[in-house]
């Protein structure tokens, strides 16, 4: 099931004018890491496994424990 972020959350997202403290809930995402410049060969071996990755959970129906879209 979809999840939309801006309407649950409307105040991360659609913040009141000034300043004021927010709690932010703990949230998974896919990332990579590493070092070095992000810059051809680099940059598109990282694209490509995160595209492969998210491809596989959006198309395949894999849902790691805890996922939602």
């Amino acid at each position: 099931m979809k999840r939309d972020f801006k309407k649950e959350r409307k105040d991360l997202y659609s913040p009141k004018a000034g300043i004021f403290e927010v709690s932010v809930p703990s949230m998974n995402f896919i990332a990579v890491d590493g070092n070095g410049p992000l810059s051809g060969e680099n940059i598109q071996k990282m694209m490509g496994a995160l595209f492969n990755l998210a491809y596989g959970i959006k198309m395949h129906g894999i849902r790691p424990e805890g996922y939602y879209e």
